[in-house]
C-alpha cells in the first residue's frame, strides 16, 4: 500500500513539474497546415504533446523541461507559419475585420463582373469584356486574395500544399485564360471565373473567423469554469496540484 502511494506521489510530482503552453499561430488555413505546424513542434527535444487546434488557431504543448518562445517559433516559421504573442482576442478582431474588408471589396467587384458575364454567355456583346474582366479580376485575386497568395507562397516555398494553394492556382489559371485572348490566342476566357473562386473563398474565410471568434469567445468562457487547482490526499499528507 504505501509503495503504490509512493509511486502515485512520484507521478503527481512528475505532472507538477511538467511545462505546459498554449500559444497562437497564425497563416493556418487548413487541417494541413495543422498537422505540419503539430509535427514540427513535436520533433522538438523535450517536447512531449502537441495539439494544434485549428478553429481556434492555437497550439497546447507540454513539455519536460522549460523551452524558449524562441525555440518554437523557429520551428514554427521552419515550416512556413507562426506564432504571436499578442492577446488572442485583438488578433481574432484584426482577422475578422480584413476578413470583412476583402470580402465586401471583392463583392462589389465579382458582381457587377458576374451580370456580365452571363450577359455575354447568352448573346449579348459587352464591348471590352475581357480587358475588363483581366483588370478587375486581376485586382480581386491580387489584392483581395493577397493573404491567399501569401499562404500559397509560402505552402509551394517549403514543399507542401494547403487550400490557398489550391484556390490560387486555380484562379490564376483562369485569369491567365484573359491575359491570352487578349493577347490573340484563340482560347476561351475564364477570367470572371477565377474572381469568383476567390470571393467564394473570401466568403468561407469570413464565416470561418466569425465562427472562430464565436468559439474562442465560448471556450474563454468555459475555461473561467474549470477548477483552479485539485488537491489529493496521501497516506502521508495532503497534496495541492495546479
Amino acid at each position: 500500500m504505501i509503495g503504490i502511494l509512493e509511486r502515485d506521489k512520484c507521478q503527481v510530482s512528475l505532472i507538477m513539474s511538467e511545462n505546459k503552453k498554449s500559444l497562437s499561430v497564425t497563416g493556418m488555413t487548413c487541417i494541413t497546415c495543422a498537422n505540419t505546424v503539430e509535427n514540427s513542434l513535436k520533433k522538438i527535444e523535450g517536447v512531449k504533446f502537441a495539439s494544434v487546434n485549428l478553429a481556434t488557431e492555437s497550439v497546447f504543448l507540454i513539455s519536460e523541461k522549460d523551452i524558449s518562445l524562441e525555440k518554437l517559433k523557429k520551428a514554427v516559421e521552419e515550416v512556413g507559419y507562426g506564432i504571436s504573442t499578442e492577446p488572442a482576442e485583438d488578433l481574432e478582431k484584426k482577422r475578422y475585420n480584413l476578413a470583412r474588408k476583402n470580402l465586401i471589396f471583392s463583392w462589389i467587384i465579382t458582381f457587377p463582373l458576374s451580370v456580365l458575364m452571363i450577359f455575354n454567355m447568352i448573346g449579348y456583346t459587352v464591348p471590352y469584356f475581357v480587358l475588363i474582366e483581366l483588370i478587375f479580376g486581376g485586382i480581386v485575386i491580387f489584392y483581395s486574395g493577397r493573404e491567399t497568395i501569401k499562404g500559397a507562397w509560402i505552402a509551394l516555398t517549403h514543399f507542401h500544399t494547403n487550400m490557398d494553394t489550391l484556390i490560387f492556382i486555380g484562379s490564376l489559371a483562369c485569369w491567365i485564360t484573359a491575359l491570352l485572348n487578349l493577347l490573340g490566342l484563340s482560347i476561351i476566357s475564364f477570367g470572371t471565373i477565377g474572381t469568383m473562386i476567390v470571393t467564394i473563398h473570401l466568403t468561407g474565410r469570413f464565416i470561418e473567423s466569425h465562427l472562430r471568434d464565436k468559439a474562442a469567445k465560448e471556450i474563454k468562457a468555459l475555461i473561467k469554469l474549470q477548477a483552479k487547482e485539485a488537491r489529493v490526499i496521501f497516506f502521508d499528507g495532503e497534496f495541492t496540484i495546479p
